[in-house]
């Protein structure tokens, strides 16, 4: 399927006449045993566009029309050489001769009355085909636009079961070097496995959990000089349907909870939900990815992001941190409910780190990424905030922990 805007790719320049003020475009057409010429209309406007063909012929004396509603976003495809060859009438009920091999055409919109400058809704795209070079050209002039380095507009799609999502297929234009949409000239869309993904026209609906491929099958144009081939391809994305996790809630641990025996803490322990809420993903197991995004905390305080713990859905359970060594439940018992698990965050240590630092603060900013199945369901900004705090007269380091 030619492109809507491919009057910008493929070859350049094509022929416009000017006789009318709802005039799109015309040119010169041949179609005998090793040529051909193939037209593709476009409406890009909001509304029904009734289009007007005119193919001339005979000196200009004889004319053959085609009329045709196109609706917002659809195309009108004429096959020149098909129109004779198969005897196809106007209408009018004229037919075309049969030894005819050349002309000229144009095309109009006839249900719109052109006010000034304001922009025209129908765009025409021409090949032509020349067997004697093996190429299709459209048409023959100095620059061929080829379409480099087609593909999806992102290399992975990874959704959260639920999620419907926009997917072009776009490639660089090789004469201005930008990157261009091609996904009208890609007329099929499918995927492996619709029980994951449903993959239609710049669109991706993700329906069940699992991994597929989507795949677009259209046509590129290659080139060099003048000349222009068209290229059937098909473009391929892995898809991957997860679930997804969201913050549900925040439980801060003060220092008190631990003082004396720790001077430095502690954080926060997050009420984590999965979801969609009609899928039980109790017993479902999440590991976590961490790392540091930004930190200015001293180094020899360790790697604050440090962890990669493994998180069972519907498990209970508390807070626990080491001290002296031993691990020491702190802060409240979290039950055990569907479709929630928890994520503790702490920091601690036993000497006040900020005045053993002489620092008043400093906060150490981590990614972490869920994974579910090596698939990720989201990821989260964590946030350790260090401030200086006494408790009963002692100089102490407050750890305030948020999670978004």
């Amino acid at each position: 399927m030619l492109d809507k805007n491919e009057k910008t790719r493929g070859a350049k320049n094509a022929g416009k006449t000017g006789r009318s003020p709802n005039l799109v475009a015309g040119g010169e057409w041949r179609a005998d045993s090793t040529h051909n010429h193939i037209l593709s209309v476009t409406n890009s406007g909001p509304k029904p566009a009734e289009t007007l063909l005119s193919l001339h012929y005979a000196n200009g004396e004889k004319i053959y029309e085609m009329q045709q509603t196109i609706q917002p976003g659809d195309q009108m495809w004429v096959n020149l050489a098909s129109l004779i060859r198969d005897r196809i009438p106007d209408r009018k009920g004229n037919l075309l001769p049969a030894d005819l091999a050349s002309g000229t055409y144009d095309v109009q919109q006839i249900n719109v009355r052109q006010i000034n400058s304001a922009p025209r809704n129908l765009s025409l795209a021409s090949l032509a085909v020349d067997q004697t070079w093996g190429y299709q050209i459209a048409p023959p002039n100095d620059i061929c636009c080829s379409d480099q380095d087609p593909g999806w507009d992102q290399n992975i799609f990874d959704l959260a079961l639920g999620d419907t999502t926009s997917a072009d297929i776009d490639a660089v234009d090789s004469c201005g070097g930008s990157i261009v949409v091609i996904s009208n000239s890609f007329p099929d869309w499918f995927s492996d496995n619709t029980s994951v993904a449903v993959v239609s026209k710049q669109k991706i609906q993700a329906v069940g959990v699992g991994t597929t491929t989507g795949s677009a099958d259209g046509h590129i144009f290659v080139g060099d000089g003048g000349y222009c081939a068209v290229q059937n391809v098909q473009e391929n994305v892995p898809i991957n349907v997860s679930m997804y996790t969201a913050v549900d809630s925040l439980t801060p641990l003060s220092l008190t909870l631990l003082f004396p025996a720790l001077e430095t803490g502690i954080g926060t322990v997050a009420t984590m939900e999965a979801g969609p809420s009609s899928q039980d993903w109790n017993g479902d197991q999440l590991q976590e990815v961490l790392a540091t995004s930004s930190n200015s905390c001293p180094t020899n305080w360790g790697n604050i992001c440090a962890g990669g713990s493994t998180f069972t859905i519907g498990n209970g359970g508390q807070a626990q941190v080491s001290v002296n060594g031993l691990m020491t439940p702190v802060g409240p018992v979290f039950p055990g409910e569907e479709n929630l698990f928890y994520d503790q965050h702490t920091a601690t240590a036993t000497a006040s780190l900020l005045n053993t630092s002489n620092i008043n603060s400093c906060t150490t900013v981590c990614g972490q990424t869920y994974l579910w199945n090596g698939i990720p369901t989201g990821t989260d900004t964590i946030t350790y905030s260090f401030i200086q705090a006494r408790i009963n007269g002692t100089n102490v380091t407050s750890v305030e922990v948020s999670k978004q």
